[in-house]
């Protein structure tokens, strides 16, 4: 299926074009294995958010109905199969309660958030084709809740990117918006871009808040999955920024 999929072959030429080239050190091999084992995941899980969908589910209830139906404790055992980790059926649904508390300590917590996160992308996916992209004021994903310091430019748009389902926000439009206290003061916040204005960090004068922006169409259309790993080409430029915007104290993205 990896060869021939073209959402894979998709997956690996950004990866390899646009991914690679900005210096970032990554295992092509291991990734496309996790992306194959994911978009498994992610495509059996569809067929079940369809039939349920018009009941307005959220990604909560997707979770719930897959347990119902014994399914999310399967997809965790599959994962932990291929990524040479063990858990057991019975035991698989509290490895993923305890990771997404935080916990990574019990045996095959990796392999419960890379299913997790497969569902979530999958539900992710159905949201968008059905609904498009959202407006919402702040860093939190309006699906699951996890928190983004990754922002693209999509033509007059300004979207955060969630790094755990994939979903996009838009956050403002024409003028960029520190997504932590809402300030739009052009005035008031910094970019600090890289030598090709492809990437870069924003800082927030009214809240000391930081967060990366990728601003290249090639670099932010690229698979929601890979852009927030594309963004983090914008830490090289941290010490810089800091020096340039040391008045500016507060959260760091």
């Amino acid at each position: 299926m990896g060869e021939q999929d073209p959402r894979l072959r998709s997956f690996e030429l950004y990866l390899r074009t646009q991914v690679l080239p900005l210096g970032l050190k990554v295992n092509v091999e291991l990734a496309l294995k996790i992306e194959a084992l994911q978009r498994r995941i992610a495509d059996d899980a569809r067929v079940i958010i369809d039939a349920i969908w018009s009941n307005g589910i959220t990604l909560s209830d997707l979770l719930a109905e897959l347990s119902r139906r014994g399914l999310l404790a399967k997809y965790i055992v599959a994962v932990a199969n291929e990524m040479g980790e063990k858990v057991s059926e019975s035991s698989a649904e509290q490895t993923l309660a305890s990771a997404l508390g935080g916990d990574m300590n019990r045996p095959g917590s990796r392999s419960a958030l890379l299913a997790f996160q497969a569902l979530a992308r999958s539900y992710a996916e159905k949201y968008e084709e059905v609904n498009g992209f959202a407006s919402s004021e702040g860093p939190y994903c309006p699906l699951c809740g996890s928190e983004s310091n990754v922002m693209v430019q999509i033509g007059d748009e300004f979207r955060m990117v969630c790094s755990l389902c994939g979903y996009e926000w838009v956050i403002s439009r024409s003028t960029i918006r520190c997504p932590y206290c809402g300030n739009s003061n052009a005035l008031k916040i910094g970019l600090l871009m890289d030598r090709e204005r492809r990437y870069g960090l924003a800082f927030c004068q009214e809240c000391g808040s930081s967060w990366k922006i990728i601003v290249d169409k090639a670099l932010a259309s690229g698979p929601s999955s890979l852009i927030p790993l594309a963004a983090m080409a914008a830490d090289k430029l941290r010490d810089a920024a800091d020096r340039l915007f040391s008045p500016m104290k507060g959260g760091e993205g």
